[in-house]
């Protein structure tokens, strides 16, 4: 994979070579793509847009946040420098029963390392 100057380009590529992996591996119900990241003006938050909910209705809090954080280990893995990030779908904040998305997700997760 090739880096360029531009930090949401790189974090772009990265998430869709993960959900690529992921499909390819059949770790998802469905194939799910990264449409659009964001960077707020600070630089420490991103916006990561997807073209669906990659939860199904049926999944458990606990497959939905083994995701999630497999997701921000892959960005922390690669040194990408957040603090924080918001999950979109279509551009709006992403709706699940189970977890809040309206505030960003922190870079170090849920489980400390």
């Amino acid at each position: 994979m090739l880096w360029t100057g531009d930090k949401a380009t790189n974090i772009q590529y990265l998430l869709q070579s993960w959900l690529s992996l992921l499909d390819e591996e059949q770790a998802m119900k469905k194939k799910v793509s990264i449409q659009a990241v964001l960077l707020a003006s600070s630089d420490t938050q991103a916006y990561l847009s997807f073209d669906r909910n990659p939860f199904g209705q049926d999944d458990s809090t606990y497959d939905k946040l083994m995701w999630l954080e497999g997701l921000l280990k892959t960005l922390r893995e690669n040194e990408i420098k957040l603090q924080g990030v918001y999950f979109l779908v279509h551009h709006q904040t992403m709706d699940d029963y189970h977890l809040d998305f309206s505030n960003p997700w922190p870079m170090y997760g849920f489980a400390k390392i």
